[in-house]
């Protein structure tokens, strides 16, 4: 769960290649606004609470601290463009910024063909932009320049054939509201009036994980954002977030971020 964009200057770029069974595994999420710019195949992307099936004539918009993950089921390649506050406070006012960053509460944009191509001319510069103090300024400016084709894109269509599961995705919603007050998998399942096995074979079949492994996914990353924003001891966050033992929570949190609450509110303090 660990960002992977740059520590310097908080921008980066990624570009990859997936196999035809690609997934993820669990959900993750950054400190980062991410741009994804699918470039050949289809991609099925979990954000938030809403799985997206789109292709290479959309742009993702994933908005920072959202759950999220690759789901795909086809070959595909896609580029993705990491950038977070600490970056754009450099140059932006708080307003400014906000109006910038508008387009993320869609996730899903469709420029026009001739808009799309530069937007991508712009990523592929971006790319090769080494990030670097003398560089900063433009890699702001082409930055900025695809925030504006984005803005300024309708929104995208969703994949219908490949949407999620309607009860998945109902199930997903509520347990990212819930997540530290659920005490059993039943106490879900019968909620949306279900067996439990069924909705654990619509969690590993729909997001290639386990019921239980989401919920520890959601909790963690609960914690790491009190760990960083508030003044709780780790031992009231553990309770905060649903854990009924330290130590479990203590397993689970090293496990996913390497590190353990202690390390990590020393690094990442606000």
């Amino acid at each position: 769960m660990k960002s992977v964009y740059s520590e310097f200057k908080g921008f980066s770029v990624e570009r990859k290649k997936f196999s035809k069974k690609h997934s993820m595994g669990t959900p993750h999420y950054h400190h980062a606004y991410e741009i994804f710019l699918p470039l050949e195949g289809q991609m099925t992307l979990l954000i938030g609470d809403e799985m997206i099936a789109t292709d290479n004539a959309n742009i993702i918009l994933a908005d920072k601290e959202i759950a999220h993950g690759n789901y795909s089921k086809s070959e595909h390649e896609r580029m993705v463009i990491y950038f977070d506050d600490d970056f754009l406070n450099m140059f932006l006012t708080d307003g400014a910024k906000n109006a910038l960053l508008k387009c993320f509460s869609q996730k899903l944009v469709a420029p026009s063909r001739d808009e799309l191509k530069r937007a991508r001319r712009i990523a592929y510069r971006l790319e090769k932009t080494a990030v670097k103090e003398e560089n900063l300024e433009e890699i702001f400016r082409l930055l900025t320049e695809l925030l504006l084709i984005i803005n300024n894109a309708p929104e995208g269509k969703r994949g219908e054939s490949r949407s999620i599961n309607s009860t998945l995705g109902s199930t997903i919603a509520y347990l990212n509201l819930n997540f530290s007050k659920v005490q059993s998998i039943k106490e879900v399942s019968d909620r949306f009036y279900i067996t439990e096995s069924y909705l654990c074979r619509l969690f590993k079949e729909g997001m290639g994980i386990t019921v239980s492994e989401y919920i520890n996914v959601l909790k963690i990353n609960d914690a790491c954002d009190k760990l960083r924003n508030t003044d709780l001891s780790a031992t009231e966050i553990c309770y905060e977030v649903g854990y009924n033992s330290y130590t479990y929570f203590s397993k689970n949190f090293q496990r996913r971020m390497k590190e353990t609450p202690h390390q990590y509110r020393k690094k990442h303090k606000v």
